[in-house]
């Protein structure tokens, strides 16, 4: 089943940069505003895995709702990701959050699979 991913509304939970040089940056969505069969409505969590990234922003800020973002990749700019989502080549993300914040990050190649107890809660906003 495949699920859109819409940045905007969705929320951050964490951005965990890596550690050393192999290991990925994370990504971490408490909620992921998504459509899945026409619905819309959260998936909560969804985790995003980033090989060889490099972050511009104030990361320590980088937490709660985004108003914006998009995804560069193959030379083409989207809004929303289909997912799971694997980008094989290079990828810039750009997230703008509600209070403000920038972050950007570049990356070699990224990642994001629903983990298997990731839960879809259907919205019923008006």
């Amino acid at each position: 089943m495949s699920d859109i991913l819409f940045w905007h509304d969705s929320e951050v939970l964490q951005v965990l940069p890596s550690e050393h040089p192999d290991a990925p940056t994370r990504l971490v969505l408490s909620a992921a505003a998504v459509q899945r069969s026409g619905s819309l409505g959260f998936l909560k969590p969804l985790a995003f895995s980033f090989a060889q990234a490099r972050l511009s922003g104030p990361t320590a800020d980088c937490m709660g709702s985004l108003a914006e973002g998009s995804c560069l990749q193959g030379g083409i700019t989207t809004r929303q990701l289909t997912l799971p989502w694997v980008s094989e080549g290079p990828v810039q993300l750009s997230l703008r959050f509600r209070h403000g914040s920038v972050l950007h990050i570049e990356a070699a190649s990224a990642r994001s699979e629903p983990a298997d107890d990731a839960r879809f809660i259907e919205s019923y906003a008006c």
